[in-house]
């Protein structure tokens, strides 16, 4: 699971927004240590701070970049890294007091507006421009306002540009898992249809036709009696064929019955392809089937919310689902490579889980491992 891991990592770190990042830290980045040779500063301790302050910008940077941190609490280590990636903005523009290096922190308000709301962003973005603009007219014993308006202006577009990006893809994410969540429940009502005719058609040869053959062998089995010769021989035989026939029907009616049972696999593939993060690994057998269509659908809704709590609470890239019969049972195992605090508790979706597994006979066990929640999902079938 650790080579996943690594592997997710370096997914998120080339997206094409942090490459647009880097490429515009590398040019500053550059572009400083030009304009420092050009000014003729010698001093090497001062190109040793410059180097060491942009490293930890950009190290910061790639830490935040990281859709998984496994290092204690998530939220906190990626507060820890945003103000780690201010400090050293301010740290180089306090140095070298050139006018583009406020782009570093544009860099940081289009980053930060990720992990907050738009008015927490605006609010803490607002301030940093106070801040930037407060020292640079401080250092330079002049009031730049006009450079703040400016640049402030290119603080918030940036904001603005991130906050519609996250919204945009927070929609078409939502988006695709409810046309999975519909087509998986289509699956299941696909199958509960079939299911209820199979019973209907079983239930009617048995009824029906059945009733009739069984009224037309005992009616040949008194005409058998009634006859002699030539007429009772071929009477005997048609009560053969009847009672084959009955036996036909009787085989048919059980076989009805018995294929009367849903496909839930088909259901949970749809439900999982279609999901974009994380990613589902699905390990389970294609001929596994549920009777009951109250069972079905709760294994369905189980895998849904434990999809759910993956994303949304552990951050997870990827999914592993397994299912299998054992003693009777459907048990289902879920785990991902996310994080989960380890002060976890309950919500009302691993609640609602709980609910529906006690009201049709089944289990939740959950327990912590390599700081991921695993789901053991038992269902007797």
């Amino acid at each position: 699971m650790s080579s996943r891991r690594q592997k997710s990592k370096k997914d998120d770190l080339f997206d094409a927004k942090n490459i647009a990042a880097l490429s515009t830290w590398g040019a500053i980045f550059a572009l400083s240590l030009y304009l420092m040779t050009r000014l003729s500063i010698e001093d090497p301790i001062r190109y040793i701070q410059i180097v060491v302050l942009f490293l930890i910008y950009a190290a910061s940077f790639i830490a935040v970049a990281q859709e998984n941190l496994t290092w204690g609490n998530f939220a906190h280590w990626r507060a820890v890294f945003l103000a780690v990636m201010l400090l050293a903005a301010f740290s180089i523009g306090y140095i070298l007091l050139f006018d583009f290096l406020s782009i570093l922190t544009i860099i940081w308000a289009a980053v930060v507006s990720y992990y907050l709301t738009l008015r927490q962003s605006v609010v803490v973005v607002l301030t940093v421009i106070l801040l930037w603009f407060a020292m640079i007219s401080f250092r330079q014993n002049e009031l730049h306002w006009i450079q703040a308006i400016l640049y402030g202006s290119f603080h918030m577009f940036a904001l603005l540009l991130a906050t519609s990006n996250k919204r945009e893809r927070a929609i078409a994410e939502q988006l695709q898992r409810r046309n999975a969540e519909l087509q998986a429940t289509q699956k299941l009502l696909t199958e509960a249809s079939k299911q209820t005719e199979r019973t209907r058609i079983a239930r009617d040869l048995h009824d029906l036709l059945g009733h009739h053959l069984t009224a037309l062998a005992i009616k040949l089995q008194v005409a058998s009696r009634l006859t002699e010769g030539e007429a009772k021989s071929q009477v005997d035989e048609c009560h053969v064929i009847a009672k084959l026939l009955l036996n036909d029907v009787r085989d048919a009616v059980s076989t009805l019955r018995e294929s009367g049972t849903i496909n839930v696999v088909q259901a949970i593939k749809l439900l999982t392809e279609q999901v974009p993060k994380p990613k589902v690994h699905l390990s389970v057998d294609d001929s596994l089937s549920i009777e009951n269509i109250t069972k079905a659908e709760t294994l369905l809704r189980c895998i849904q919310e434990s999809i759910t709590n993956s994303m949304k609470h552990a951050g997870a890239d990827n999914l592993w689902l397994s299912m299998k019969y054992d003693d009777k049972a459907i048990i289902t195992q879920v785990i991902d490579d996310g994080h989960v605090d380890t002060h976890w508790r309950k919500g009302n979706g691993i609640r609602g889980m709980e609910e529906r597994l006690n009201a049709c006979g089944g289990t939740l066990l959950l327990s912590r491992k390599d700081s991921s929640l695993e789901y053991i999902i038992t269902i007797p079938v």
